[in-house]
């Protein structure tokens, strides 16, 4: 017969590593994804409304990476500006138009190299300002996540290109993959067809910011935006020039569904 241990007690700490821990040390299908997108040298930055998450009162004033403050993406900072936090259903939003996170700019979010951005939360029809952005401090570098003025869902990289995607912007949680690369500068919404420019869509290199709810420079003026998670994925998950959704790009978008109810239809 197998005795419990007793909670708290090294026995019980044992068990709870070798039986939990171990599988996904880093939470609510987070290491799994991890795994799926290559590994730690794939994932540049990884943030979770559920994970590592610093709060005062009803505002979101840090956020560090999933996997710890050191030594993954810069953590993103809200102090001074520090985005409105539900924390009951674990969703950051930008009421007022003055509030954003942003990371101090990073070497690790370079646009000269292939760069996908992948936004987890809402893109509101307020105004078609940026919901989330790579970015340099004039925006004359970036590969950012926005609404067109047509309604929908669009990405825009350095020098002015978009794609609009098939999606209507709303008020729905989404999963926005916003792929650049040498040969494929692509946005990816839900499980709809990828909307692709077959040009080099390639920034100036330098370090770069990443911003929620905003971008270099400054706050977004799109309100009302809710935020689960963002990532920054070294290349561009295997989409080269093609059409479909990549195995990689799957694997987002099913525990984009799974993990923040995010709407694949």
């Amino acid at each position: 017969m197998t005795r419990a241990a007793v909670y708290g007690s090294p026995a019980w700490r044992r068990w709870k590593h070798d039986h939990h821990w171990a599988t996904d040390p880093l939470g609510e299908g987070n290491t799994a994804l991890i795994s799926a997108l290559g590994g730690n040298a794939a994932v540049l930055g990884f943030y979770d409304a559920r994970k590592n998450v610093t709060v005062s009162g009803s505002t979101v004033t840090q956020v560090d990476d999933v996997r710890g403050a050191v030594g993954f993406g810069p953590s993103l900072i809200g102090t001074g500006h520090a985005p409105a936090f539900d924390t009951v259903n674990l969703l950051a939003s930008n009421p007022t138009g003055t509030e954003f996170l942003r990371t101090a700019a990073s070497s690790i979010y370079d646009v000269s190299v292939p760069l996908t951005l992948v936004h987890i939360g809402s893109v509101p029809t307020t105004t078609s300002d940026f919901v989330t952005a790579v970015s340099n401090a004039t925006n004359t570098q970036f590969n950012c996540i926005a609404k067109s003025s047509g309604g929908v869902i669009r990405n825009i990289r350095s020098g002015g290109g978009a794609n609009l995607s098939v999606v209507a912007a709303g008020a729905a949680l989404r999963c926005v993959i916003s792929v650049t690369s040498g040969v494929a500068f692509a946005c990816a919404v839900a499980n709809a067809v990828v909307a692709r420019n077959a040009s080099s869509s390639l920034g100036a290199a330098g370090s770069n910011s990443l911003t929620v709810f905003g971008s270099g420079t400054g706050p977004s003026t799109n309100t009302g935006a809710a935020w689960r998670a963002t990532l920054v994925i070294a290349g561009d998950l295997g989409l080269g020039t093609g059409t479909a959704y990549t195995t990689t790009m799957q694997a987002i978008a099913a525990y984009a569904a799974a993990r923040h109810a995010a709407a694949l239809a």
